[in-house]
């Protein structure tokens, strides 16, 4: 409204102006409260400025605002100038600072409540420049004791602290560590109801309402998560009014809408919320998408202002604070969280190494700029660009351009700095009267404002070298500097270039105010010279008890590890590495500091051979002792050793083993030292960390071990060749390739963004003719097809490159190549995607490593398949191991891994396996061919999980071809590098029972079956031994042993042949054994074959005569008067007596089956005390049961619903005190049978005897396990059951005393047995206190095993099967099956919801989850179901998981077979309007953030699952239906690359009902039996199958009648079908890739009348591997390109997913046994027409012969 006042005075404008802008500043704080006249600031846009701009008048400095001007701290703002909403202090500054944790969780181990010093709070102002300490005070998670107010005195001192300090103090709640949820919101509201309300009137103190609320992105947040945000805020305002909250803390602030999408939320809960409230967040995601979610909050003040209170401290050098900075939010960074002062110093490090910078408020602060800056106010100065080296200028286009070399007065190079607000605030007015604007990211700055507004102002930042920095308020925040230029133009140009500040960099000004044509450069910073760290030596003796004598940070008076000389690597120290993993300290140096648990630092990854160095001065010559402080981890301790001046003090000493990298113990080492100066260099043996020395008199002194100084730098590599510095490569359009930024050790670029084909060349000099070592650095996460390399033109290698562990796991991989001498072009070229390189090296070899010995080396990390979650897991590492690459470490019991192996031709071949274990593994390594066991081998203690030793194995007889082989263990405990088969001349000898090599492993079995095998039977005593024919079986071979005439005849096996590897828990040894007598002493001995001193004896009874038993022999039990058990003996020979001390008479003894037994657990024994209590019938199935012999309950036996007809039996007690008695507490009602008087049984009252009244008596038996009571009526279980008689017919025949025998028990359970005069009752009983709770009315309807998957097959990431209809599937080459799951390899326990990658093109997949359920029977009502919920257990989920699972019901059928038509993939919105993709009970039923374990239907898909249950229920109906529910993909329906999957539990599970679907429901009505089905129908005969072969030309006698079709796209030219020779073939072509995927088809036209028919073929294949095939007919022709399932399937012939047993045959198809109808290839048609008889065939591999038909036929069933 104020657009015409231009013609108004001068007098009225002014002071228009001044209430204008009284009126702005009532909304805007940020550059208000301006008294200085300075009419030219902040003037409202629509008022048009006729103030003289000439510049010639000064216009007064602003008085900048400081800590000075403060006392406390006021509350900080919100700032709304420009157009968003940005949190200021009271001094218009960001808020800035480092966190501390009491709530002892945070992510790297507990804390303690360290509280800082006052100095230290000064430390934090005065030399850092921060304000603000935020604090995780308490925590909320379920491991957290401690109540809310634990550390409110520690509170208080923080509040003090940091208002005496004038800072800010933000408290929140932490999470303990447990972070990404709130654990419990009544601890949480607790917290700021006590705290909130007590510090409300502390101006200083903000709260963050908790830590990490929620898992992951913005994405994940659910409305309850929101409405816990609401509830928090509500409990803080409503005690704290005035102070300012911030809610969120999100996790990974991806997503801004969701973000925003909640706020706005807030704000219609909480009008004007966002005046006084904000969003932290934490920056732990990809730093450009969070960025994206920070400028969506910039689009409006309606959204809430932003402040980061944590990321990851090493982001800070990759430059987040400047982007925070840049976009005026203010930081915390996640450090100093102990108040260890070093931390932050490697923050300032971090930040200068960036180059952030901030004006601090402190006034006498100058890191990282100046608090009080000078600046020249209202004067002329020349402003110089030190990227540019020139000034600025104005052009014509009034843009700023630093192109001008002399500052003169000429060419627009003056400029005015113009004090623009009490903040620091500064703005620019060029020479052409106008200010200085700033816009966009990017854009150039331009002199054309008449004002200062907002996009005017700028932070003069003063930086320490004395030049200036210029930060905008308004536009782009980022700092002012030099823009690119374009192809050499516009060099020069000067706007918002977003980089750090640099010594002389882009954005660096020099300031000049008089007129010069040159700027001194500023100086290089000065290298420290080698020599003491502290600049003198360190005096020795040191004192470690007292103050150190140098200005350090360190504790006390010893020589610190990370205080080691400067000089860098080689000179100072020597590390392997080439940054600072620790970067706790001198984070610019190699050596690994970290911060350890005692508040310094330590030297980690301290690896062998590395070395430190320090300059001392001894004072006298002598004899001292050194104390070392190290820690290790490693369960053996490490080594360490000390030299001076390059002699050794010490040999490689031991360290202790501490359990723990961070927990430390002092060692002691004697050693004799000249006196002067001297380097001492501590040298490390490896697997240990150092933390100081201390170096005192004392001691015996040591010796001169030998010249020290033993490291020498490396030789340079013959070769070397860093990936990015090619001579050419390829190029657009061709392909391209990039460079990255370094990420590996060595801080070179890398090259990456390879696809196939692509190629980089270089100029290389071979310098000699020969074998070279080939070293590869490279990085993959999922593995890649490789590269070729070539020199000169010739093939020297292909690398197939296997996954390192991710994109920045750099992995060297060592092969043999043999190059030419003489300078020549080397390529590499890709031969697929996925990988990384960062340099190539070649150094000259032994010329054996370039010999092919004709050895398949299988690397461990190349495996097929292997073990997955739950079951197991093993992972891949970098290997120390020669030749580099990586190992399979974590390897446990269970854990197995599958291999391709292709042997080249007929031989045998020794296996060799690359082994590390720090312990050993017996039995080691298990190796299966194809499935069947052929090698066990052990593996020893080599030392170190890196300590690499080849471990021999047996010998192979391998016939050429291709195999599965799979290493599998029962022990785990090693590290597999590689095994080898290696062709030998040895052939494989008899196997005598300990596999391929001579160890009896556990369950391994000497069994005298193998006739090739000479077992060395040798008698002594006169016994007679050799091998016979079992006299129980004669077809088993055993030994007979004649018992000889001395006491000590016996008889020895293999001696020297076997080793029995006993060990502290394996001890046993078990022998079958045929006795002509009972109670017969047998002993048997092992010993050394070299030394039978070293032997161990043990002896047992036979029990039986002329039969056979087993007997166990434990050697931890030995003989009386024998040496007892040394497990360091290597025991290999083994010796047998029979009624050892007895002189024998001819007795034959018969013995067998030698067996290592496994480790001896013994059971739970019931004593008196554990049976004392009150117990009752179990609840279970099988509670009580009757059958013939122990142990059967075939008679009769309860099932779950007796659990619930019987509840007045169930609650009944058998109850035992300690004193002996007995009670049978049967309350009012237990269950009453007919002999009782209750005809039908029922509940009801207590028949006497039997009625609870009495006390009886008991005896327990511990020996016999025999439980006696006395007493008439006393009787565990039912009444009836009486021990030896039949069972009772009357109540007054009770016996007085019952006997039960304990079978079985634990602690809590007990099954007892009575055997009475008919059989064997038994009941299961469980203590009365662990009792389920009582009955809820709450029922379990579980999954059937009929439950599984129905699979998607297709050859691209787009051929996805038509949504909810399986059958009829346009989709060009894709496929559907069901129970179909290459991802488990059929492990029938997974419902796979997802996608897959098989690893080739060809080779996609898609799955979703079937559960089936049938439906009760309450009998005939209406709507049983009152409530009901679905319950599964996700098992597993894939990492990258981007979609979510919905969760439909998709029909009911009598018949619980699954459909392929039960497919659908995709949202609602694209299921058909037909409902055949069915009813949606819940939508995103799964998501990414879904947690491991159960996961439940929400309140709204329980009302959807109780409205369709009770609709299929239909007044009873539908009783005994089965309904279908499926778990399926909620998004497009693409395949993927890579496994994003959610993996379910399904009823096949180990862990069954526990783990398995299931609804719980409540109903109306108890559910009863269901009804029993209706008989099946007698079959009737199978009618015959007659006259002639429909079809023409069966026998394939040419082509005639046949078409030939590719269900795939036409470029997919991997697969052909053939027709010769009178057969028909389909087989893979010459372009065909391993295991990628084709799908051929072969068809015929027939004419065919309604009736029933026969299909038959004969086919032939051999070892298919993932492939199919099967027969349709249709009255529609087939159409290439694309799947055809015609009207009916009418045999499934093969299918490697659900009868992969069947992996070659030859014969009928109809006889495979695939195909599981009744009558495989019977059909019927409905109507007569020409139909389409198609044969098609699919997979990765048709087999080594193809796919062979012939005899195609059909005919006629009559």
């Amino acid at each position: 409204m104020l657009d015409n006042l231009t013609n108004i005075g001068a007098a009225w404008q002014k002071a228009v102006r001044k209430n204008a802008l009284f009126i702005f500043c009532l909304f805007v704080l940020s550059g208000c409260g301006v008294q200085s006249g300075n009419e030219f600031l902040d003037m409202p846009e629509n008022i048009v400025d006729t103030t003289d701009t000439s510049g010639d008048q000064p216009l007064g400095e602003i008085p900048d605002r400081t800590l000075d001007d403060v006392t406390v701290r006021g509350r900080p703002h919100i700032d709304q100038s420009l157009g968003y909403n940005v949190i200021r202090t009271d001094l218009n500054t960001a808020l800035r600072g480092v966190s501390l944790s009491l709530d002892g969780g945070d992510p790297y181990g507990s804390l303690p409540s360290n509280i800082p010093t006052p100095e230290q709070m000064d430390l934090l102002v005065s030399e850092y420049g921060f304000n603000t300490l935020h604090v995780y005070l308490e925590g909320d998670a379920e491991q957290n004791p401690d109540p809310v107010g634990v550390n409110e005195a520690l509170a208080d001192q923080l509040v003090t602290l940091t208002r005496d300090a004038k800072m800010y103090l933000m408290i929140t709640m932490g999470n303990n560590g447990e972070n990404g949820a709130i654990h419990s919101m009544e601890k949480t509201l607790a917290f700021w109801e006590l705290y909130g309300a007590k510090y409300k009137d502390e101006t200083h103190v903000i709260y963050e309402a908790h830590n990490e609320p929620v898992t992951g992105i913005n994405g994940n947040w659910t409305s309850e998560d929101w409405e816990r945000q609401a509830q928090m805020y509500e409990t803080i305002r409503g005690v704290a009014p005035d102070t300012m909250i911030l809610l969120g803390s999100f996790m990974s602030f991806f997503g801004g809408s969701q973000a925003i999408s909640g706020a706005d939320g807030l704000a219609e809960q909480f009008p004007g919320i966002w005046d006084n409230a904000g969003f932290a967040f934490h920056a732990y995601w990809d730093i450009a998408q969070v960025e994206s979610t920070i400028e969506a909050f910039e689009t409006s003040t309606r959204y809430p202002a932003l402040m980061c209170t944590e990321f990851y401290p090493g982001d800070t050098k990759k430059g987040f604070n400047e982007i925070f900075e840049s976009h005026h939010i203010g930081w915390t960074q996640f450090e100093w969280l102990a108040a260890n002062d070093l931390e932050l110093e490697r923050l300032r490090t971090y930040l200068d190494i960036y180059g952030t910078a901030w004006r601090p408020e402190n006034p006498t602060t100058i890191w990282p700029a100046s608090g009080s800056p000078s600046i020249n106010f209202d004067g002329t100065i020349g402003i110089y660009s030190r990227a540019d080296e020139a000034f600025l200028r104005i052009d014509e286009y009034f843009q700023v351009i630093a192109d001008d070399r002399d500052y003169d007065g000429i060419g627009n190079d003056e400029f005015v700095v113009i004090d623009a607000g009490d903040d620091g605030s500064v703005a620019l007015r060029a020479s052409n009267g106008k200010y200085l604007t700033v816009s966009d990211f990017g854009a150039v700055l331009v002199a054309t404002a008449n004002k200062i507004g907002v996009n005017q102002k700028f932070k003069w930042l003063e930086l320490p070298t004395g030049d200036v920095a210029l930060r905008p308020w308004g536009g782009s925040a980022h700092l002012i500097g030099t823009l690119p230029a374009t192809e050499g133009e516009s060099y020069g140009l000067t706007g918002v270039i977003g980089a750090g500040v640099e010594r002389n960099g882009e954005n660096t000004y020099r300031i000049v105010t008089n007129y010069t044509n040159s700027v001194e450069p500023l100086e290089d910073l000065p290298e420290i010279p080698p020599g003491p760290f502290f600049g003198s030596p360190m005096p020795v003796p040191t004192n470690g008890d007292g103050d150190h004598p140098f200005d350090s940070l360190a504790p006390n008076g010893r020589i610190w590890a990370a205080d080691y000389d400067y000089g860098g690597e080689g000179v100072a120290y020597h590390d392997t590495g080439a940054i600072n993993l620790g970067e706790a300290y001198r984070p610019d140096e190699a050596v690994d500091v970290q911060s350890s648990s005692e508040g310094y630092t330590s030297v980690g990854f301290f690896e062998e051979e590395e070395w430190l160095q320090y300059t001392i001065d001894v004072a006298t010559a002598g004899n001292y002792i050194v104390t070392l402080r190290t820690a290790s981890g490693s369960g053996v301790g490490g080594f360490i050793s000390i030299e001076s001046d390059c002699v050794k003090l010490t040999g490689n000493l031991p360290t202790p083993n501490t359990n723990g990298w961070d927990i430390w113990e002092d060692m002691t080492v004697n050693v004799t030292l000249k006196a002067g100066i001297q380097k001492l260099r501590i040298v490390s043996g490896g697997n240990m960390n150092l933390m100081n020395f201390d170096i005192k008199p004392g001691g015996t002194g040591g010796a001169n071990y030998g010249v020290g100084c033993e490291w020498v730098p490396p030789e340079p590599d013959d070769i070397k060749v860093e990936a990015e510095d090619w001579t050419t490569v390829i190029s657009a359009p061709d392909g391209t390739v990039s460079i990255g930024a370094s990420t590996d050790s060595d801080l070179s670029d890398h090259v990456g963004n390879f696809d196939e084909g692509d190629f980089i060349e270089y100029d290389v000099n071979v310098p000699a003719t020969g074998c070279y070592a080939a070293d590869y650095r490279i990085a993959s996460q999922p593995g890649s097809a490789g590269f070729e390399l070539s020199f000169g033109g010739s093939l020297v290698d292909t690398f197939v490159i296997p996954p390192t562990g991710g994109w920045s796991s750099w992995v060297t991989f060592k092969r043999p190549v043999e190059l030419t001498e003489g300078s020549q072009v080397m390529r590499l070229e890709a031969l697929g995607d996925s990988f990384n390189i960062n340099w190539l090296a070649f150094n000259q070899t032994d010329p054996e490593f370039c010999i092919d010995d004709g050895a398949i080396t299988v690397e461990a990390e190349s495996f097929s398949s292997t073990i997955q979650l739950p079951e197991g897991e093993v992972g891949t590492q970098g290997t120390s191991d020669e030749g580099g690459g990586l190992n399979v470490g974590w390897i446990d019991a269970g854990d197995w891994m599958d291999y391709a192996v292709t042997i080249p031709e007929d031989d045998n071949y020794k296996v060799t396996y690359r082994t590390a274990s720090q312990g050993g593994s017996n039995p080691g390594i298990l190796l299966y061919v194809d499935g069947s066991l052929e090698d066990s081998t052990a593996v020893p203690d080599t030392g170190g999980w890196q300590s690499w030793q080849t471990v021999d194995g047996g010998v192979l007889t391998m016939i050429a071809g291709d195999y599965t082989f799979r290493i599998a263990t029962t022990s785990g405990g090693f590290n597999l590098n590689w095994f080898k088969l290696t062709p030998t001349s040895e052939v494989p000898t008899g196997d005598i029972g300990t596999g391929s090599d001579n160890i009896l492993n556990v369950g391994e079995v000497i069994n005298f079956d193998d006739t090739l095998i000479d077992y060395k039977i040798v008698d002594f005593g006169n016994n007679v031994s050799a091998l016979s024919s079992d006299p129980a079986d004669s077809s088993n071979t055993v030994v007979a042993s004649t018992k000889g005439n001395e006491s000590w005849a016996g008889t020895t096996i293999a001696r020297g042949d076997v080793i029995y590897p006993l060990s502290e828990t394996l001890t046993r040894l078990s022998i079958r054994i045929y006795s002509p007598t009972a109670g017969t002493p047998v002993r048997v001995k092992l010993e050394e074959s070299t030394n039978e001193n070293h032997s161990v004896e043990t002896e047992t009874l036979t029990t039986v005569a002329n039969e056979w038993e087993v007997l166990i022999f434990d050697f931890s039990n030995h003989v009386p008067g024998t040496p007892a058990l040394n497990t360091s003996y290597i025991f290999d020979t083994l010796s047998v007596f029979f009624d050892f001390g007895s002189s024998g008479n001819g007795e034959i003894y018969y013995w067998d089956d030698v067996t290592f037994l496994e480790e001896y657990v013994p059971p739970i024994t019931l004593t008196q005390a554990m049976l004392v209590g009150d117990w009752k019938l179990a609840p279970v199935y099988g509670a009580m049961g009757v059958g013939p012999v122990s142990g059967s309950t075939s008679f009769w036996v309860s099932d779950t619903n007796t659990v619930t007809e019987r509840a007045c039996l169930f609650d009944d007690l058998f109850s035992f005190a300690e004193d002996g008695t007995y009670n049978n507490v049967m309350g009012d009602e237990t269950w009453i049978e007919p002999w009782q008087g209750m005809d039908p049984e029922a509940c009801g009252t207590p028949v006497a005897p039997h009625d609870g009244l009495s006390t009886f008596g008991y005896i327990y038996d511990e020996n016999t396990g025999t439980i006696t009571l006395s007493g008439v009526g006393a009787h565990i279980g039912l009444p009836k059951v009486v021990s030896g008689a039949g069972e009772l017919s009357d109540p007054a025949d009770a016996p007085e005393s019952n006997m039960y025998q304990v079978i079985a028990n634990t602690e809590n359970t007990m099954t007892v047995e009575v055997a009475y005069s008919g059989g064997y009752w038994t009941f299961k009983l469980v203590r009365a206190d662990v009792n389920p709770s009582p009955d809820s009315g709450v029922r379990s309807i579980f999954s059937s095993v009929a439950d599984g998957m129905i699979e998607a097959r297709g050859t691209g990431v787009n051929n996805t099967p038509g949504a909810a209809n399986g059958v009829a599937n346009s989709a060009t080459g894709s496929s559907l099956s069901l129970h179909g799951d290459n991802l488990s390899g059929n492990d029938v326990w997974k419902l796979n919801v997802g996608e897959w990658y098989g690893g080739s093109d060809g080779n996609f997949g898609m799955t979703i989850g079937m559960m089936v359920f049938q439906i009760p029977n309450f009998g005939n009502v209406a709507n049983p179901f009152l409530t009901a919920e679905l319950e599964v257990t996700l098992a597993q989920k894939g990492d990258g998981l981007d979609f979510p699972a919905d969760l439909w019901a998709v029909r009911a059928s009598a018949s619980d077979d699954l459909n392929l038509s039960d497919w659908f993939i995709g949202p609602e919105t694209g299921a058909p309007g037909d409902g055949a993709a069915g009813t949606l009970i819940q939508q995103s039923y799964l998501t990414p953030s879904s947690e491991i374990g159960k996961v439940l239907t929400s309140t709204s898909g329980n009302s959807a699952l109780l409205e369709y249950l009770n609709a299929r229920y239909d007044n009873g109906n539908g009783i005994g239906d089965y309904v279908f529910f499926r778990v399926n993909k909620g998004d497009e329906d693409a395949f993927a690359y890579g496994w994003n999957a959610y993996v379910l539990n399904s009823s096949q599970a180990e862990e069954g009902e526990e783990t398995s679907p299931e609804i719980k429901y409540t109903s109306i009505e108890e559910p009863m039996p269901l009804p029993d089905p209706e008989p099946e129908p007698e079959p009737e005969p199978e009618p015959p199958v007659s006259g002639d072969n429909l079809v023409s030309n069966g026998t394939f006698d040419d082509s005639t009648g046949w078409t030939v079709i590719n269900h795939y796209e036409a470029d997919n030219t991997m697969g052909s079908v053939t027709i010769s020779d009178g057969v028909a073939t389909f087989a893979e072509t010459d372009s065909a890739e391993e295991g990628a995927w084709k799908h051929m088809g072969l068809y015929t036209e027939i004419n065919l009348s309604e009736g029933n028919y026969q299909f038959d073929m004969n086919i032939e294949y051999d070892e298919i591997n993932d492939a199919w095939g099967e027969v349709y007919i249709g009255s529609s022709a087939p159409v290439a390109g694309s799947e055809y399932n015609g009207d009916k399937q009418v045999l499934k012939v093969f299918n490697s997913w659900e009868c992969g047993n069947v992996k070659s045959y030859a014969g009928e198809a109809t006889t495979i046994g695939c195909d599981s109808s009744a009558n495989p290839g019977r059909f019927s048609l409905n109507s007569g027409a020409t139909y389409y008889l198609l044969f098609r065939s699919g997979g990765a591999s048709y087999g080594s012969s193809g796919i062979v038909l012939d005899n195609v036929s059909i005919k006629a069933v009559n």
